[in-house]
């Protein structure tokens, strides 16, 4: 019973890692969408000069950019980045209460129907944090956040324990 908790925890602890780089990624495009956007619509007022000799190649930017700005607010990244930051945060929380409880486990202070008990527990309460995000959404699966969340869940455990 003590490896099917460490396996819950290990894999709780991957899932806030895969959420949390998958958040950075998502800011990422953030900024550079609302770069994208504010340069270049003050840059074709500075570029007016240049306009003449390059006009094709501000037509495309300033396009883009209008393309951008239009479909800006119907792309899922601020709302999935509050989403995300919200949900680590409730995650994290509770991750702090199952590794506790893994030192409790891991001295045998604890009997193996109490261990699954506990599982259920934060299973149970884990599921419940779940349901308050994402419920008109989803996040499309990435292999590499995967592979990343991977690799810092395991240092993390390599690290800690």
């Amino acid at each position: 019973m003590k490896e099917r908790y460490w396996k819950f925890m290990y894999q709780k602890k991957h899932r806030i890692f895969y959420l949390d780089l998958y958040r950075e990624k998502y800011v990422l495009i953030n900024i550079v969408l609302r770069c994208i956007t504010a340069l270049t619509s003050s840059a074709s007022i500075a570029a007016w000069a240049i306009w003449k000799d390059f006009a094709y190649v501000w037509a495309f930017i300033i396009a883009v950019s209008q393309v951008i700005s239009a479909i800006y607010e119907i792309l899922p990244f601020k709302n999935r980045i509050i989403d995300m930051s919200a949900l680590s945060s409730k995650w994290s929380g509770l991750y702090t209460q199952i590794e506790h409880e893994w030192y409790l486990i891991q001295n045998e202070e604890i009997s193996d129907n109490d261990i699954n008990d506990l599982i259920t527990k934060y299973t149970q309460a884990w599921d419940a944090i779940d349901d308050n995000f994402f419920k008109n959404d989803v996040l499309p699966k990435n292999i590499r956040i995967e592979n990343k969340s991977k690799e810092a869940t395991k240092n993390y455990f390599a690290y800690n324990f």
